[in-house]
């Protein structure tokens, strides 16, 4: 993945984002803030402060998707 979606499409242009840890963005790193969910998008803030939309939240934010 890498990096965070300037729109929740799958075509929109993207930026690169960081970790807590440093690196690129992952599953494993996850997200710093979550501002928004639109499907299974979710608006969020990564560690070193890029907003963008990273695709493959949970659309329940409630649950722990299982």
């Amino acid at each position: 993945m890498g990096g965070l979606f300037q729109a929740p499409f799958v075509d929109a242009k993207w930026m690169p984002a960081q970790r807590e840890l440093g690196g690129a963005i992952d599953t494993d790193g996850g997200a710093k803030r979550i501002f928004a969910c639109s499907g299974l998008w979710g608006l969020v803030e990564s560690h070193d402060g890029v907003r963008g939309w990273w695709r493959g939240l949970c659309s329940n934010q409630v649950t722990n998707c299982s």
